[in-house]
This record gives C-alpha cells, structure tokens and sequence, in this order.
C-alpha cells in the first residue's frame, strides 16, 4: 500500500472515518462539490475527503494533499474495494 510511514490503514478506517464522520471507502450517493480534511498526525498531513466516480459508482475517499508531488495516485485498497480496473490508477 503507497501511504506514508506515519499514516497507517487503522488512520483511513478508524481515527478519519470518526472525526469526518464519513466511513472511509463508503458509497456515496453523489459526488462532493467540497472538499473537507483535517490536519494529521505529528507530521502535519493534510488529508482531505473527497468523491470518487468510476461510471457510476462513487465512493468516499481520503486524499492525502501533497502539493510538491507531481501526480495523485490511488493505492491498491481503493482499487481492489471499489473493483475498479486497475490500469486506471497507479500505485
């Protein structure tokens, strides 16, 4: 799984899942048009909760924002939960 060292899978299922109070990887009835998140662990990570649509399915996810990353990937979690092929996303 492509996650930071201090973000743990416990961190997206558990401790963001409550404080947003949006199970992490939950369908979703339609897409977001804003962006919600929080500040996580001591590192200082941003971690915003947005939508995902593949046809027309839409789930809830956890971005972590890196703004010095020159791409956004999704990882392998995603992917395999949301059975979506996985040439659409890296890891």
């Amino acid at each position: 799984m492509c996650i930071y060292i201090d973000l743990k899978p416990k961190d997206l299922h558990k401790t963001l899942s409550d404080q947003l109070e949006v199970k992490y990887l939950s369908s979703s009835a339609q897409e977001l048009d804003e962006i919600e998140g929080i500040i996580l662990s001591r590192a200082s990570r941003l971690v915003g909760l947005m939508t995902m649509k593949i046809k027309r399915d839409v789930k809830n996810v956890y971005f972590l924002i890196d703004t010095e990353s020159p791409e956004t990937v999704v990882n392998e979690e995603v992917n395999f939960n949301c059975r979506w092929p996985k040439r659409q996303f890296a890891c």
